[in-house]
């Protein structure tokens, strides 16, 4: 993995078959920190237009300046994508679905301190799944047409303290996430 930060993207994806994987993305800054419009974004990891992605096991924190679109992740009008066992913390949105993105997978994910919300879903109805993410002091939890999937649920994940976001013994968020297949 690699550490990002200070940047306005910490990875923009424009192609499909990716993986973004054990990568701390932290600290990036809006196009225009002072515009309060849809067009000052800023996100960890933005994969637009693209398929088949897989972003697991990353820490992106301090995404955006409050103003403006910010996403830890965004998947715009991207196909099966997914998110699987990151902690994402402190930005506008944690993940952002839009432009009739499709097969989405949202699973085992801990969403924190987010101003907008946890999850949105502006695409087609149905095309985000979501389960077994523990979310805590979002404005929000869902957005859009988002809504709780199998398993969520709200609660502090006893982080050992930002940012580092290892788990202390009794957090909710240990054995709590369905196996994925996918190497810890």
């Amino acid at each position: 993995g690699f550490e990002v930060m200070g940047c306005n993207d910490g990875f923009y994806i424009g192609a499909g078959n990716n993986t973004v994987t054990n990568c701390v993305i932290h600290d990036t800054h809006s196009i225009d920190p002072y515009a309060t419009d849809w067009h000052n974004w800023s996100a960890g990891i933005i994969a637009a237009h693209s398929s088949n992605m897989l972003f697991h096991h990353n820490a992106i924190y301090n995404i955006g300046t409050g103003a403006g679109q910010v996403a830890c992740i965004m998947l715009q009008g991207s196909q099966n994508a997914r998110v699987y066992n990151n902690t994402l913390d402190n930005a506008g949105i944690g993940v952002w679905a839009f432009e009739s993105s499709a097969g989405q997978r949202v699973i085992n994910n801990t969403i924190t301190n987010m101003w907008q919300c946890g999850i949105i879903d502006w695409g087609a109805v149905g095309s985000l799944t979501n389960q077994r993410n523990l979310f805590n002091a979002n404005s929000a939890n869902y957005g859009g047409s988002a809504s709780a999937g199998p398993g969520e649920f709200q609660g502090d994940p006893m982080f050992s303290g930002a940012p580092d976001y290892s788990l202390l013994a009794g957090s909710p968020a240990i054995n709590t996430g369905i196996d994925l297949g996918l190497p810890f």
